[in-house]
């Protein structure tokens, strides 16, 4: 039977006598915990092991901070005392990724696994990053410990509850006032389900420290606080941009095909939808002109299904050091799969990907693995991790990327009608606070032909600009002198557009074209 979470994983692999076990965390206190657990309570008693943890300030000692072998802040000496060991030890060593790149360091642990293949000892090396010497390969297994779920983060609010209780029963009134506030909150059917969702994607470390900081700030536990503390947490992986800004539907003109589309998926995240026998949706891929309203369609699709937005900035997972690479893309697939249900999204991809056909000989292969790892991910990832992809020029992308299964649709996204460019004037005339009844917005549209949603509020702005130079209201000369002014894109590179909208009505579904008509088109295309 295959072993259903990390802790069945690590503790198969240490009964099955692994000599060398690489455990990819940051979060040193849990990992230590669940190994303690399975050394140390093991389902045969003649499996039991003793529990030693090496650090190179305090050496190997036992798991209540005692010192189990002396003169062991070295690492080849704490090395040298576990092959040396008497009894079955489960060793625990922290960043030893720091020191496995010596020579003498890597040979002892080559060593040792041929050693401990013959005794009831393992050696777990606890790290955030996984950096293995090519020689030593094939002598460690890695297991990574994902993020704390649900369960995990629940046992830290029962924790950070009992604190208080505690100082309640010593006559601490604050903590009494603020445990009766929290204890009625919490009793609010669905309360503690937001709170929990809300700390997805923090450590249990990170999640008891911003408990404490909610309960601080507002003596009781707001999620407001908590989002906002896992924003810069997120952030500061330097990969994933967590998104606040978000857009309502009203905020797009035109594009209704995609609309309609974005209506029906909403539910298909539900257990009702398991239940009917619909997958949980894997993303949808948009194609179009720059400034058509892809990007601003990732941040609707956010609010609407009520998902934190993820925005993954490709140019800063590709990184100097050997196989650095590799591990920011897991790392970022694994933070928006910890925070699920959420949206995943890749702007302008092709950027990333242009280089695939020819990684092996610019870059090592470096690109080429990121592409696999993404690829294999989108493909097989079961959380409900929404991935929104938008290109400028998808010609660009290797086909295999948009292949049946990898995305539920893929749309292109032409440039707006003359009812949809409509629509658009009116929508950024009322952002700046005017009411569209007082302009000739029809003109507009019909003078706009070939704008683009950008362009369109370019417009607005350059007609604004002028009215308060001049100290006076806005007018239609204003935006029509702005509309006359502007030179589009799809006159600055017609030839580009063309082919991007002939790939467009050969490979997606036009966001804005009814389905009907466009299936006239594709048999016209076929004939």
């Amino acid at each position: 039977m295959t072993p259903t979470t990390t802790e069945e994983q690590l503790s198969i692999l240490i009964r099955a006598r692994y000599p060398i076990i690489w455990v990819e965390t940051h979060e040193e206190r849990r990992a230590v915990h669940i190994l303690n657990e399975i050394a140390t309570k093991p389902a045969d008693p003649k499996e039991f092991k003793v529990l030693w943890v090496w650090s190179s300030t305090s050496g190997i000692c036992t798991v209540d901070g005692k010192q189990a072998a002396e003169s062991t802040d070295d690492p080849q000496a704490a090395l040298e005392a576990i092959r040396t060991a008497k009894q079955p030890v489960l060793a625990v060593l922290k960043d030893l990724h720091r020191y496995i790149d010596h020579d003498i360091v890597y040979r002892k642990l080559r060593d040792l696994h041929e050693n401990l293949k013959a005794t009831q000892k393992s050696i777990i090396i606890l790290a955030p990053v996984v950096r293995i010497p090519v020689e030593l390969q094939k002598s460690v297994t890695v297991v990574s410990l994902p993020l704390p779920g649900k369960e995990d983060l629940n046992q830290v609010l029962e924790s950070s509850l009992n604190g208080l209780e505690d100082m309640a029963a010593k006559g601490n009134d604050r903590a009494k006032e603020t445990l009766q506030t929290i204890s009625e909150w919490l009793g609010v059917n669905g309360n503690r389900e937001t709170l929990l969702s809300a700390g997805l994607g923090l450590t249990l470390d990170e999640f008891e420290d911003v408990l404490t900081k909610s309960i601080a700030m507002t003596h009781s536990l707001d999620t407001s606080v908590i989002v906002a503390e896992k924003e810069q947490i997120i952030r500061k992986s330097g990969i994933l941009e967590f998104y606040t800004s978000l857009a309502e539907m009203q905020d797009v003109g035109g594009l209704q095909v995609l609309k309609d589309w974005i209506t029906k998926r909403r539910l298909a995240f539900s257990a009702k939808a398991r239940e009917f026998g619909l997958k949980t949706p894997k993303g949808v891929f948009l194609a179009g002109a720059p400034g058509t309203g892809k990007s601003l369609t990732a941040k609707v699709l956010a609010k609407y299904m009520q998902m934190p937005l993820l925005r993954l900035d490709v140019s800063k997972i590709f990184a100097s050091h050997v196989g650095e690479s590799e591990q920011n893309i897991s790392a970022a697939l694994k933070i928006a799969e910890a925070v699920a249900p959420s949206i995943l999204f890749i702007d302008e991809v092709e950027k990333a990907l242009a280089g695939v056909q020819s990684s092996g000989q610019l870059d090592s292969g470096v690109t080429a693995r990121v592409f696999g790892t993404m690829l294999t991910w989108m493909q097989d990832h079961e959380a409900p991790v929404f991935v929104v992809t938008t290109s400028n020029n998808p010609i660009a992308i290797p086909p295999e990327f948009m292949r049946a299964g990898r995305f539920d649709e893929v749309f292109y996204v032409d440039l707006p009608g003359e009812q949809e460019r409509q629509e658009i004037f009116e929508i950024h005339l009322r952002k700046v606070h005017r009411n569209p009844e007082d302009f000739d917005v029809t003109y507009f549209a019909r003078a706009s032909d070939g704008f683009s949603g950008a362009e369109i509020e370019a417009v607005i702005q350059d007609a604004l600009h002028k009215a308060f130079f001049a100290q006076r209201e806005l007018t239609n000369e204003d935006i029509s002198e702005a509309t006359l002014k502007l030179i589009p894109l799809s006159r600055k590179r017609k030839v580009e557009i063309d082919v991007l909208r002939k790939w467009g009505e050969a490979n997606a579904v036009n966001a804005s074209v009814p389905e009907q008509a466009q299936g006239e088109k594709r048999r016209q295309i076929a004939l």
